[in-house]
């Protein structure tokens, strides 16, 4: 599943370079259109299990401690990782 957000133009009118006139740009301002691009994992998670004895499950860096063995864990879940990439043009 990707989302995607939009951001308005960007006028730059100072940077680290000089700017100089162009053909396309006779007065040396440029405005670049930047565009954040959010993707959105998801990762469905499924535990139907049977425990003989305590112990800690680790799953993507979430702890699920398992007490009162013998038990029966049964639970479902999503891992969600968030990234950004910015595309300009």
């Amino acid at each position: 599943m990707r989302l995607r957000q939009f951001i308005p133009e960007l006028l730059l009118l100072g940077s680290t370079t000089q700017a100089r006139p162009t053909e396309e740009c006779p007065d040396g301002v440029s405005i670049i259109k930047v565009q954040p691009e959010v993707i959105v994992g998801l990762q469905p998670v499924s535990i139907s299990a049977v425990f003989t004895s305590n112990t800690v499950l680790t799953i993507d860096g979430t702890t699920i401690p398992i007490t009162g063995a013998p038990t029966t864990l049964v639970t479902a879940f999503t891992i969600t990782k968030t990234s950004t990439r910015y595309i300009t043009g």
